[in-house]
């Protein structure tokens, strides 16, 4: 579990940071809730596989405003959770940080402004400003 952690940090923070799995599947998540005009959260498992690729095991969508919901078995190596939040809450809640804690994963939040993570002891950007993968492979 650690080494897949470890696998998903560099890919995140990799030079490439456009071209990414993890950051290409956050944006298509964030799509699905607007880009954070939406109050229903959107979630995913963040699954890395042997070679470091990432993939988004999406949740079903329970129609809640303010939140999402998991009912099922964590997908074997998943690495992170990664869920929406209305662009106003760019900060992962204490909910967020508790789940952290409980579930010995990060938990990251989606904002159309703002990508961020806690372990459940701490919060930090990933990316603030305009981090669109698309855009930001055009520079």
């Amino acid at each position: 579990m650690l080494h897949a952690a470890l696998i998903v940090a560099l890919a995140i923070n990799g030079k490439t940071p456009c071209n990414n799995e993890f950051l290409q599947e956050s944006w298509a998540l964030l799509a699905t809730a607007r880009y954070g005009h939406s109050p229903y959260e959107q979630a995913a498992w963040a699954v890395a596989d042997a070679e470091g690729r990432v993939t988004f095991v999406r949740w079903k969508f329970n129609h809640e405003a303010w939140e999402a919901k998991f009912r099922g078995v964590i997908p074997a190596n998943a690495v992170a959770l990664v869920h929406t939040h209305p662009n106003f809450r760019p900060m992962p809640s204490d909910d967020d940080s508790m789940t952290a804690q409980r579930l010995r994963m990060p938990v990251y939040v989606l904002t159309r402004k703002a990508l961020t993570r806690t372990n459940g002891s701490r919060v930090e950007y990933v990316a603030l400003g305009d981090w669109n993968p698309e855009r930001c492979a055009r520079r």
